[in-house]
C-alpha cells in the first residue's frame, strides 16, 4: 500500500535571512541620501534603496521600489503581526501623518531594526517597541 508523505510547508531560509541581517549593520552610520540605494554614486540610501541595496547583495534580485512598492509584494509571506516577526523580515510602517506605507525596516530579532533616518541623517539601529513605531505599524513580509 502506498505511504502518502505530505509536503513539507515552506521553512524559512534563516542563513539567508541571516546574511541580510548581518550586512546590513555593517552599513551602520552610511548617510541618509532621499532616493539613494548604494555608495558609489547616490552615497547613501533612503529605507527604499536600503531594501533594495541589501536584498540584492544578498542574491535575491529585485527592482528598486518605494517603501510603499515593498510592501505589496506578494510572493513574499504577509506578516500581520509583531508577535509573529523574526530577523530578516521587512517591517512597513506608516509615520507622522502619512496615510500611505512612507517606511521601511529590516528586522534584526530582540526587538530591534535597522533603516536608513531621514531624521538621523544615518544608517541606525532603532527598537521596534517604542509608540512611534509599534502605532505606525501597517505588516511585515518574509522574503526569505
Amino acid at each position: 500500500e502506498p505511504t502518502f508523505t505530505p509536503t513539507p510547508s515552506p521553512t524559512p531560509d534563516t542563513d539567508k535571512a541571516q546574511q541580510l541581517c548581518d550586512y546590513a549593520l555593517t552599513l551602520l552610520g552610511q548617510p541618509y541620501v532621499r532616493g539613494g540605494d548604494n555608495l558609489d554614486e547616490d552615497g547613501g540610501f533612503d529605507p527604499g534603496g536600503f531594501v533594495y541595496h541589501c536584498l540584492n547583495y544578498v542574491g535575491e534580485s529585485v527592482s528598486r521600489r518605494t517603501s510603499a512598492g515593498y510592501s505589496e509584494v506578494e510572493s513574499w509571506t504577509l506578516i500581520e503581526s509583531i508577535s509573529e516577526l523574526a530577523p530578516g523580515d521587512l517591517l512597513f510602517f506608516m509615520t507622522g501623518t502619512n496615510t500611505e506605507i512612507n517606511c521601511v525596516c529590516i528586522y534584526l530579532g530582540d526587538d530591534r531594526m535597522i533603516y536608513p533616518s531621514s531624521s538621523e541623517l544615518e544608517v541606525i539601529t532603532t527598537r521596534l517597541s517604542s509608540d512611534y513605531w509599534t502605532n505606525g505599524f501597517v505588516l511585515a513580509r518574509r522574503v526569505f
